[in-house]
């Protein structure tokens, strides 16, 4: 049975993934154990800004390489199941709401092509698990609060995110915050962790 998730929070540009692994306390089967992070990674895209080349067409190939990007870890880790937290709908722009249209429909085509089994949570149920209050509104405190939080759920988070770039650690601790969302209010992490436990 699976021991390892997919955690992603969706983007266009830039995509957090975390891979929990339901490690035992001591590395003995049968202990106590907890879904721990064991890797992580900020999958990321770039524009080709050359001349001839059409907005259209370079989205297109933006999502495509976080597509093979993400199946490549899924096989990596092997991984059976996903959570994701997926973009609300709301934009400051046109582009904004396209470009998360644009990530949505990759990852509903990355699940459908993969038949890896999912969850997906919404940005505000994310924040809530991730301990940020309801009366704080602006992105920077959110983001913030976030990274603080997540510091001190995963210490792994806090050592790995003095490698990597500030946009890349928010990401990430998007990604983890997903994952702490779909142990709170999902339903899959807690079907499958009895069945991993007895997995040998």
């Amino acid at each position: 049975m699976p021991d390892r998730i997919m955690s992603v929070d969706a983007g266009f540009a830039a995509c957090g993934v975390a891979i929990f692994e339901l490690v035992a306390e001591g590395n003995m089967a049968g202990g106590a154990a907890e879904w721990t992070p064991r890797y992580l990674e900020c999958v990321r895209t770039e524009a080709d800004k050359r001349d001839g080349t059409y907005v259209a067409q370079d989205d297109m190939k933006r999502m495509v390489e976080m597509a093979n990007r993400l199946d490549q870890l899924r096989k990596f880790h092997d991984c059976k199941w996903l959570v994701a937290e997926i973009p609300g709908g709301g934009g400051q722009s046109a582009r904004a709401v396209r470009a998360m249209s644009m990530c949505s429909g990759m990852l509903a085509g990355f699940l459908a092509a993969t038949g890896i089994g999912y969850e997906c949570f919404m940005p505000w149920d994310t924040r809530k698990a991730a301990g940020v209050p309801g009366s704080v509104r602006t992105g920077k405190d959110v983001k913030q609060i976030v990274m603080a939080n997540m510091r001190k759920t995963y210490p792994y988070f806090a050592k790995w995110e003095c490698t990597v770039t500030k946009v890349d650690s928010e990401n990430v601790a998007d990604a983890l915050a997903c994952f702490v969302c779909a142990k709170n209010i999902g339903q899959m992490i807690g079907h499958i962790t009895p069945l991993a436990r007895r997995s040998p």
